[in-house]
């Protein structure tokens, strides 16, 4: 895995993204965790270790929080069109890879 030391981070758009903005603050710093691994993620952005897709048990033991709270809070960020999804289900930020291109 290439090196990635840095990831730009605009605050106002944080802030202005009205799909994160309706998500609860659980949500949001889920989200927020997702992202820091979508960073390191194979292709950049998307949400993989290693290659592979992460479950939610999974998930919630990388962000150290209960199975419950993470099945909650992803779900509201999915419903809420936060993120998007490959063709294979891959979620993955379209933020990064606009920033990426």
């Amino acid at each position: 895995m290439t090196a990635k030391p840095w990831a730009k981070w605009y605050f106002a758009d944080w802030r202005g993204d009205p799909r994160l903005r309706m998500c609860s603050l659980p949500a949001r710093g889920l989200w927020a965790d997702l992202l820091s691994y979508m960073h390191e993620g194979e292709p950049y952005g998307h949400l993989t270790i290693d290659g592979k897709v992460p479950d939610l048990p999974s998930i919630a033991r990388l962000v150290g929080a209960p199975v419950r709270e993470v099945m909650r809070a992803f779900h509201e960020l999915q419903s809420h069109g936060v993120f998007s999804r490959t063709e294979s289900g891959t979620p993955y930020s379209r933020r990064m890879l606009k920033d990426l291109e």
